[in-house]
């Protein structure tokens, strides 16, 4: 059923009627006319702001600096049917309800595959059309957002590169962030996500001031990069609620040289560091308990990895072609050391195997017959890959 909002201007005229049934005099009717020629009929923006105030307030917007800001915009507009924006005093609130549209002018690229040629000769770019939302002006300007009750998802680069958002405020009703949504805000400090967010997409809080304090709720599906930030060519820094890579998180990076995983990770997915070809040294703390297949597969300046102590299994293709590679401590606890685990690592000249391993795969030491020249297991020491792999095979 659609909700309707009347408007309703009524003048009463009033006849009052004594005990004998008389009418009262025209003194009456005198004063109605006084009380009639000191009234103010509101501004066409007055109406309109209460209007719009009082839809906002039918969507659950009811709060009295939304109220204030609707009613007071300085300017205003619609994204679509369902959603309108009002701006005024570097606050911009959205009300309404359903998804805040993809933000055509906050792309990075830009890209245009469609041009019209209008009748009078003018070019419109359909790709890059403002669809209802706020001028560049407003943009720039933008210090708080507040997204109304009904609203359910913030649409992929919406606010993209907003460098004066400071703080924004989500209603519990959003459960989609899009790619990009909030990327690159570096002042952005302040925002709670909702517990109902199911979606967080790629890039969103990429390289915005809030990775020190943003909270991500459990089971939260992550896109590529959602939570992070780089900071200058070779370092990572990770979201402190983070608790997990996603799988190629990071491969083919060709920056990053330095990688120290904070204290929470819990896991770290397969490929996460693959193919970053100029990356040397990783650090990974013990709260991480399972690493994945060719984690370092081709980091072939890799030298210096410290591994968790309560991981259990190095799998398949680990450090495969990590030819760098000149030392490395397999944790006590491993019980598994996975095909072509360290295939190719060349430079590595000793190493200790612990006897809580049990299993290794075809390969785990491959093109390694004349580089491998000390391997520590069971409590001996053997001078050649060939030599263990005889002790090796006589117990298993």
């Amino acid at each position: 059923m659609k909700k309707r909002i009347v408007v309703l201007f009524m003048m009463t005229t009033v006849l009052l009627v004594g005990c004998g049934g008389k009418t009262q005099s025209d003194d009456t009717e005198s004063a109605v006319a006084m009380d009639n020629s000191n009234f103010q009929k509101p501004s066409n923006d007055e109406v309109s702001g209460a209007i719009n105030a009082a839809v906002a307030s039918e969507n659950g917007d009811s709060s009295d600096e939304i109220q204030q800001i609707i009613r007071n915009a300085e300017e205003q507009g619609r994204l679509n049917e369902n959603i309108s924006w009002y701006y005024k005093d570097n606050t911009l609130v959205i009300s309404g309800s359903g998804d805040v549209p993809y933000n055509s002018r906050r792309t990075k690229n830009n890209k245009v595959s469609k041009v019209v040629i209008n009748e009078d000769g003018s070019v419109y770019l359909p790709e890059l059309d403002n669809h209802g939302f706020w001028s560049d002006d407003i943009y720039r300007s933008i210090e708080k957002v507040i997204i109304g009750n009904n609203i359910t998802g913030v649409g992929s680069y919406v606010f993209y590169d907003c460098n004066r958002l400071t703080e924004v405020v989500l209603p519990n009703s959003v459960t989609t962030i899009g790619d990009y949504a909030f990327s690159k805000c570096p002042n952005l400090s302040t925002i709670c996500l909702p517990d109902n967010v199911q979606y967080i997409g790629d890039y969103a809080f990429y390289d915005s001031g809030c990775y020190e304090t943003l909270q991500v709720p459990d089971d939260v599906e992550l896109g590529e990069k959602a939570i992070y930030v780089r900071k200058g060519e070779s370092d990572i820094t990770f979201y402190k609620t983070a608790t997990r890579i996603k799988e190629r998180e990071f491969s083919d990076n060709h920056d990053i040289r330095y990688v120290v995983i904070p204290e929470g990770f819990i896991e770290i997915g397969d490929g996460a560091f693959s193919a970053c070809d100029n990356l040397k040294s990783v650090i990974i703390p013990d709260t991480v308990t399972t690493i994945g297949r060719e984690l370092f597969c081709n980091c072939g300046n890799l030298t210096s990895v410290t591994l968790s102590a309560n991981i259990t299994n190095i799998p398949d293709r680990a450090f495969d072609l990590c030819w760098s590679l000149e030392d490395i401590s397999i944790p006590d606890g491993v019980t598994s050391i996975g095909s072509q685990a360290f295939n190719g690592c060349w430079e590595l000249e000793s190493i200790s195997i612990p006897d809580s391993v049990i299993h290794i795969g075809d390969d785990a030491f491959g093109g390694l017959s004349t580089s491998l020249k000390q391997i520590t297991w069971n409590g001996s020491t053997y001078c050649s890959l060939e030599e263990f792999w005889n002790a090796w095979s006589s117990m298993h």
